[in-house]
C-alpha cells in the first residue's frame, strides 16, 4: 500500500515557498542603496536597482521586488512620492515588505495581500469558496491572537441555515 502516501509527498516537494521578505535596511553614508519606480502599466511601487554592498543589497532587496509595506504600513495605493516619504519617514532605518514576480503573482492569484505575517508565519492556501479565516485575520497585523474564539466555539454558532442530519 505505498501508493497513498506516494500522493501526498508531492505537495511539498521542493518547490519553494512563495512567501513575501522583509529586508530590514540600516541607512549608510550613502542612503539606502535602492532606487524605487512606479510604472504607469502596472500597479504599485517597484525596487528598480540594488547598489551592490548597500544597505539595501545586504538586506536582501532585490531589483523587480514589489514594495508591498513600509514599516508594516500597506503602500499598495500610495502616490510614488507618499511611499518614498514613508521610507524616509525613520531618520536611519526602514522595513520593507516585498515580494518578488513569482511571489507576487501566487498572491495576486489567492487575492490576498501579503502582510508580514506571511513572512514567517502560515501561508494563505487556495481557496475555492469565497474567504478563508485565515485572510481575515491577517488584515491587522496588529490584533493580538489571543482574543479570537476557539475553535470549539466555532461549530456550536455555525450558520443556522445547514442541517446536519
Amino acid at each position: 500500500g505505498r501508493s497513498s502516501d506516494a500522493g501526498k509527498k508531492d505537495v511539498s516537494g521542493p518547490l519553494r515557498e512563495l512567501r513575501p521578505r522583509l529586508c530590514h535596511l540600516r541607512k549608510g553614508p550613502q542612503g539606502y542603496g535602492f532606487n524605487l519606480h512606479s510604472d504607469k502599466s502596472r500597479p504599485g511601487q517597484y525596487i528598480r536597482s540594488v547598489d551592490p554592498g548597500s544597505p539595501a543589497a545586504r538586506s536582501g532587496l532585490r531589483a523587480q521586488d514589489r514594495l508591498i509595506e513600509v514599516n508594516g504600513q500597506n503602500v499598495e495605493g500610495l502616490r510614488h512620492a507618499d511611499v518614498v516619504a514613508s521610507i524616509k519617514a525613520q531618520e536611519d532605518e526602514a522595513r520593507l515588505l516585498v515580494v518578488d514576480p513569482k511571489t507576487d503573482e501566487h498572491f495576486k492569484r489567492l487575492r490576498v495581500t501579503p502582510t508580514e505575517e506571511h513572512v514567517e508565519g502560515p501561508l494563505p492556501s487556495p481557496v475555492t469558496n469565497g474567504t478563508s479565516p485565515a485572510q481575515l485575520i491577517g488584515g491587522s497585523a496588529c490584533s493580538s491572537r489571543s482574543d479570537l474564539p476557539g475553535s470549539d466555539k466555532d461549530t456550536e454558532e455555525g450558520p443556522p441555515s445547514g442541517v446536519w442530519d
